[in-house]
């Protein structure tokens, strides 16, 4: 069975497993990881046609009502599963309501690619579902072996350190007790039993939106969206400090046969009425001045353009159009229902 799957490129050999496998991102382009998850996640979110994008989506499927049926579409759903289930998704956890819980996890999936959901289970029996809490996709790291047979989840903390089991809170160690999981003692860290992961796999529900053969982990959109991310912050940056009210173009003023004398004069006149923005002063010189920039027109630049060329990729990659965007001036016989 595990000959006839084969194994899966992405997969990483001496990786400690409360690490996790690393990101398929991380793993082949960026191994020392300088460019992590939350700071790409940070750069897209803060493009202007990619957050519009996230937001037009979420509003969307923020209010979509959700509901239950069988595995086996035929049969109706068990009283007692469906009721256990719709009480969670009506209150998922303390701290959130249904639509907050939805669109906390749909944001890392429309990010990611990926999300997940941590159960709680009760004390008493360990085995009644209590709380959903949506895990931080950009931390979560999925621990699987070369088939892709999932063994375990792990979070990062704000140190970059695994969250695992039975954490200690007065003297910020761990404890690791011994129980039938062990595999042994992991040398990289002294008294763990590997194997402890932080979240078992029936303690997590992983959601997985584009999916790939390679990988547990499915392509991410950060990593898609990311160059193009960047290149449109770029041009608006560009076309915002270049073309402002007070600047002034960088070049040389050619002045053509002009005297010594003449120049004193030109540059006092120029001290005395240059007083307002935009003004063109003239020397007057026989032979002629000419202005000579330094850089190129907008026009010759094409920046509008190609902005909208990388919003356009922006948008094919989210699957979204402008008109989903709000934008209806391209609407040809609009109606209500597509505005």
């Amino acid at each position: 069975k595990a000959g006839a799957r084969g194994t899966m490129s992405s997969y990483t050999v001496g990786i400690n497993p409360l690490y996790g496998q690393p990101l398929p991102s991380l793993a082949s382009a960026d191994a020392q990881g300088l460019i992590t998850p939350e700071r790409m996640r940070e750069v897209v979110m803060k493009t202007a046609t990619a957050a519009a994008a996230m937001n037009a989506v979420l509003d969307y499927a923020g209010g979509v009502e959700l509901k239950l049926r069988n595995k086996d579409a035929s049969q109706p759903v068990p009283k007692k599963q469906l009721k256990t289930v719709m009480k969670l998704m009506q209150n998922p956890n303390p701290t959130q309501t249904n639509r907050q819980f939805k669109l906390a996890l749909m944001r890392d999936i429309f990010t990611f690619g990926f999300g997940a959901i941590e159960i709680e289970f009760d004390e008493d029996t360990g085995t009644e579902p209590v709380n959903l809490w949506v895990m931080d996709a950009a931390r979560l790291r999925v621990d699987y072996d070369e088939h892709g047979n999932i063994r375990g989840y792990d979070m990062l903390d704000a140190h970059g350190n695994p969250v695992l089991r039975n954490r200690s809170t007065t003297d910020n160690m761990y404890d690791f007790p011994v129980t039938g999981q062990g595999m042994g003692v992991d040398a990289a860290m002294p008294g763990h039993i590997a194997g402890e992961h932080g979240w078992q796999p029936e303690e997590v529900i992983f959601f997985n939106l584009n999916p790939m053969s390679n990988s547990v982990y499915p392509s991410s959109r950060i990593v898609q969206l990311f160059t193009n991310a960047v290149i449109e912050d770029l041009m608006m940056h560009f076309i915002a400090t270049r073309f402002t009210d007070s600047n002034v173009p960088f070049g040389i003023m050619d002045l053509g046969e002009v005297t010594e004398p003449e120049l004193r004069i030109a540059i006092e006149n120029w001290n005395a009425q240059a007083q307002e923005q935009h003004r063109i002063l003239l020397t007057g010189s026989k032979g002629g001045a000419k202005w000579i920039p330094f850089g190129y027109h907008l026009k010759e630049l094409e920046a509008t353009g190609l902005l909208a060329e990388v919003r356009g990729k922006i948008m094919a990659i989210l699957g979204v159009t402008m008109n989903e965007l709000g934008e209806s001036q391209d609407v040809n016989k609009s109606n209500g229902y597509n505005l």
